[in-house]
C-alpha cells in the first residue's frame, strides 16, 4: 500500500501462543511489504477480574513487537476476557480511534505480499471461515432456533443480518462465523441504509491479504487451471454477467459456464458484476441483496411469489431492477446467460441504457414455453424446426403462447450478439425463426483435469478392477433415471459399483430406497464443485452414463469425462455429441433392454479404458468473448 491512503492495521497480542503469532505477522509484514503507510496497532489486553492472571504480553515479546514499527493499543476487558477469547477482538476494535478505516487481522495470519488497496467504505470480511458456533443439539433447537432467541435477547431482527445466498440450515447462512480477517470504515462510524451482508474487498479472494491479483490494462496473463497465455480487452473494463443462478447457486451446466467464464475474466483483469436471482419469503418482492464471492459483486433480486406465468418471461420491475444496477455499478457491456424469471426485457432495457448485449442461449427457452422441448408427458417432441402451431397441446394458454413468442422474438433482435455453445443449437434455433441479427457458435469450456489426475485415476484402477459407472444428472425422466434403474434390474451381474451424485443443497435427492432391485453396489456421491471434488468423481468411475431425454443443446459432464479417459454411454443427438470421442449412443426413448445390452458389453471389457480427448477449456471460450466482444 505503499503511497496510498493505507488504512490502521490491527492483531491482538497477548501473553504466550497469540504474542508470538503476532509477532511472526508483524515480521512478515514489514518482510513482503516494507512500504505499508498505516498504523499498525497492537492491541494488548490489561489485567482485571475478568483474567485468572496478567494477560499482557512478556517484555522481550512485547519489545520486539514495537521495535517492528507497531503502536501499543492497551484495552480493557469488560464484557469476555479469558472465559470467552474471541470477544476480545471485539473489545479491541472498541478501544480504536474513532473515524480511521482498520483492517484486523488474526494474529496467526501471515502477510504473503503487498498488501492490495482495500475498500475499507463498507464492514467487510473473508468468507474462508469456520462454523464455530452454535453447536446445536441433536434434538433441537435447531440453529435458526437458537440465533432467533439471541436476536430476541436484544430486541432486534435477526432477517436483515441473513446471507440469503445459503439456505436455511447452512452456517453461512447467519453472519457468525470464524474468519481470518475484518475491515470497515471505523471502529464507529455507520452508513445509511442499515448493514450490508458479508463482502470481501476487492481483490482478496477470501485469501491472506498480499495474494496477487491481475492488473486492469489491456493486457493481462491468464494463469486459472495451468493456462497461461496473454490476452486482450482494449474496449471493454467492465461486464455484467446476468444468469438465474450464479455461484453459489451452482445449478447445471449454464450456471457453471457462467461463473467459470467470468471467473476468467476477472483472472483478465476485467471488472465483473453479477445479478441472479433469489426466493426470499421474508423479502419483499424484488428486494436486492449485495454479497461479495471471489472477486465478483454479485446482486441477488428477490423473485415475486407465484405463479404468475406472464412474469417469467417478462418483468418490468425486474428489468427495472437490473438496468438500475448496471447503472450503479458503471458496466460497459452486458453478458445475459438464462433469463427465466429475470425475463426478456432485460434485452431492451440494458440497451436503453446504451450497453451493447451479449445474448448466450444455454437451452430452448427462446423457442419452448417448457423450455427443453419435453413434452407433459415427459417425451421429446422432436420439432425441427420448432412451430408454434404444434406446440399448443403443451400448454395450458394459447393466447399467451403466441403473445411471448412475440415478445421474446422482439427481445432477441435488439441483442448485438447471439452465442450458442453447439452447431445444434445454432441450426435448431435459426431454423425455428430465432430472428438473431448477429449469431455465432461459441462452444463452451470445461476445467480440464488437474495435476495428478491421472495417477489418482490410475491408483484406483489398479486397486479395484471393478467396474463403476456414475449418473450425474439426478432422479428426473428429463435426465433419465428411470431408463438407468430399468436397465440394471434386467443385469444378471453384481460385480460392478454405481455413483449416483446428489447435487442437491441439502442433500434430498437420493435415498437408499431408490436403488432396491438393481445389480451391483450403488453409492450416493456427495454434491461437489468445479474447484473441490470434480476430479474425486471422475477419477472413481470408469463409465458416465448421460441418458437425457431430451437433446441438449452441449453436454458438459460429457467433455468433462472424455477429457479425463472416461468412457460415455449417451443418448443420441443434440450438441452433447458433438465432439471427437467414441461413445456408445442409444436414441431418445430407447428401452430398458437396449440399455441394459450396452452395459453388459461395458461389463465384458472392464479394461477397456480410452486415450483422454482434449477438449476446449473456459480459458479459450473467455478469450474468444473477449475477441467478440472487441467487435460490438
Amino acid at each position: 500500500m505503499a503511497g496510498r491512503s493505507a488504512p490502521d492495521l490491527v492483531l491482538v497480542g497477548q501473553k504466550g501462543r497469540v504474542g508470538c503469532e503476532a509477532l511472526l505477522c508483524l515480521a512478515s509484514l514489514r518482510a513482503r511489504d516494507p512500504g505499508f503507510a498505516g498504523t499498525v496497532w497492537l492491541a494488548e489486553p490489561q489485567p482485571g477480574p475478568l483474567w485468572p492472571g496478567d494477560p499482557r504480553m512478556e517484555d522481550g515479546l512485547r519489545d520486539a513487537c514495537l521495535s517492528l514499527g507497531a503502536t501499543l493499543l492497551p484495552f480493557g476487558s469488560r464484557h469476555f476476557g479469558a472465559a470467552y477469547p474471541p470477544g476480545n477482538k471485539i473489545e479491541a476494535l472498541a478501544a480504536l480511534p474513532a473515524g480511521r478505516p482498520f483492517l484486523f487481522l488474526d494474529s496467526d495470519m501471515l502477510v504473503l505480499g503487498p498488501l492490495p488497496e482495500i475498500d475499507c467504505s463498507w464492514p467487510s470480511a473473508s468468507d474462508r471461515v469456520r462454523d464455530t458456533w452454535p453447536k446445536p443439539p441433536p434434538y433441537g433447537p435447531d440453529r435458526g432456533a437458537i440465533w432467533d432467541a439471541v436476536f430476541a435477547l436484544s430486541g432486534t431482527g435477526r432477517g436483515p443480518t441473513l446471507d440469503l445466498r445459503f439456505p436455511r440450515g447452512d452456517p453461512r447462512r447467519d453472519l457468525y462465523l470464524n474468519a481470518g480477517w475484518v475491515a470497515g470504515p471505523s471502529r464507529r462510524a455507520g452508513r445509511a441504509g442499515g448493514p450490508r451482508p458479508r463482502t470481501r474487498p476487492r481483490g482478496q479472494g477470501g485469501t491472506a491479504p498480499g495474494m496477487e491479483r491481475p492488473g486492469r490494462g489491456a493486457r493481462h496473463r491468464c494463469r486459472a487451471q495451468g493456462v497461461a497465455r496473454v490476452v486482450t480487452s482494449a474496449r471493454f473494463r467492465h461486464v455484467l454477467v446476468v444468469n438465474v443462478h450464479f455461484d453459489p447457486d451452482n445449478y447445471g451446466g449454464a450456471t457453471i459456464v457462467a461463473k467459470e467464464v467470468a471467473r476468467h475474466l476477472l483472472a483478465a483483469g476485467i471488472q465483473v458484476t453479477a445479478v441472479a436471482t433469489m426466493q426470499a419469503e421474508e423479502l419483499p418482492a424484488y428486494a436486492v441483496v449485495r454479497s461479495h464471492r471471489d472477486g465478483i459483486d454479485t446482486f441477488r433480486i428477490n423473485m415475486p411469489p407465484g405463479p404468475a406465468p406472464t412474469l417469467s418471461y417478462w418483468d418490468d420491475q425486474m428489468t427495472a431492477r437490473v438496468v438500475q444496477i448496471a447503472a450503479q455499478t458503471g458496466a460497459e457491456v452486458a453478458h445475459l446467460h438464462c433469463l427465466q424469471g429475470l425475463g426478456a426485457g432485460l434485452i431492451p432495457g440494458l440497451r436503453g441504457l446504451g450497453l451493447p448485449v451479449v445474448l448466450s442461449v444455454h437451452d430452448f427457452w427462446w423457442l419452448c414455453q417448457r423450455q427443453f422441448m419435453v413434452q407433459p408427458d415427459g417425451r421429446y417432441c422432436g420439432q425441427d424446426p420448432v412451430r408454434l402451431g404444434q406446440c399448443v397441446g403443451c400448454v395450458s394458454n394459447r393466447a399467451q403462447l403466441s403473445e411471448r413468442n412475440g415478445k421474446l422474438f422482439a427481445a432477441v433482435r435488439q441483442a448485438d450478439l447471439v452465442t450458442f455453445p453447439s452447431a445444434f443449437a445454432h441450426g435448431l434455433s435459426m431454423r425455428s425463426g430465432l430472428p438473431a441479427r448477429r449469431s455465432v457458435i461459441l462452444e463452451n469450456g470445461i476445467n480440464r483435469p488437474g495435476p495428478g489426475f491421472f495417477d489418482d485415476q490410475a491408483q484406483r484402477r489398479a486397486a479395484s478392477p471393478e467396474l463403476t459407472f456414475g449418473f450425474v444428472g439426478g432422479p428426473s425422466a428429463v435426465k433419465g433415471w428411470p431408463l438407468v434403474r430399468e436397465a440394471f434390474k434386467r443385469l444378471d451381474r453384481t460385480d460392478f459399483r454405481g455413483l449416483v451424485v446428489d447435487g442437491s443443497l441439502d442433500g434430498s435427492w437420493w435415498r437408499p430406497s431408490m436403488f432396491q432391485g438393481m445389480s451391483g453396489r450403488w453409492v450416493i456421491h456427495p454434491r461437489f464443485e468445479q474447484a473441490a471434488g470434480l476430479d474425486q468423481f471422475y477419477a472413481s468411475i470408469d463409465v458416465l452414463l448421460f441418458l437425457s431425454q431430451w437433446r441438449e443443446t452441449f453436454g458438459l459432464v460429457v467433455r468433462e469425462a472424455i477429457s479425463r479417459g472416461v468412457r460415455v454411454i449417451q443418448t443420441e443427438g443434440g450438441g452433447a455429441t458433438e465432439h471427437r470421442a467414441k461413445s456408445r449412443r442409444l436414441p431418445i426413448g430407447a428401452s430398458p433392454e437396449e440399455l441394459s445390452r450396452l452395459l453388459g458389453q461395458e461389463l465384458q471389457n472392464p479394461g477397456a479404458h480410452p486415450e483422454p480427448v482434449p477438449c476446449r477449456s473456459f480459458a479459450d471460450q473467455a478469450e474468444e468473448l473477449m475477441a467478440l466482444l472487441e467487435t460490438l
